[in-house]
């Protein structure tokens, strides 16, 4: 259980016992969440780019290969080397600019524009484009 399924009933509670108006209350309860950790992390933005870093540093030990799914881009995807697989997915899958991902995984811009040239002229070849 994450802090905010831990404290959202109770500061919904808390909104609803004030302004006694269902929608309102979780709206402001939202608004609550959001200002309290866009001020801690710097903003929306900022605030997923640290989740997403997060979820990769807890991922990289477990093995994310998908064995089952037979599609070429999947089992190419997971024969890249974690640093390589880990700034495929952010580009493709998450649409995250290079500026985005060198900060999520606090390395250079260059190495990650580095990393999805060799990637994508990898794949090119591998599916003959």
């Amino acid at each position: 259980m994450n802090l905010i399924e831990r404290y959202q009933d109770e500061v919904f509670s808390l909104a609803f016992s004030m302004i006694n108006n269902e929608e309102k209350s979780k709206i402001l309860a939202f608004k609550a969440f959001e200002e309290t950790l866009s001020s801690a992390y710097g903003g929306r933005n900022k605030i997923k780019l640290r989740l997403f870093r997060n979820v990769l540093i807890k991922t990289e030990s477990a093995s994310a290969k998908n064995r089952k799914n037979k599609n070429p881009v999947n089992l190419f995807k997971n024969k890249l080397n974690i640093f390589d697989r880990k700034i495929f997915i952010l580009k493709h899958e998450f649409g995250l600019s290079s500026s985005a991902i060198s900060v999520v995984l606090g390395v250079k811009r260059d190495k990650v524009k580095k990393s999805l040239l060799a990637t994508m002229d990898r794949l090119a070849r591998k599916i003959g484009g």
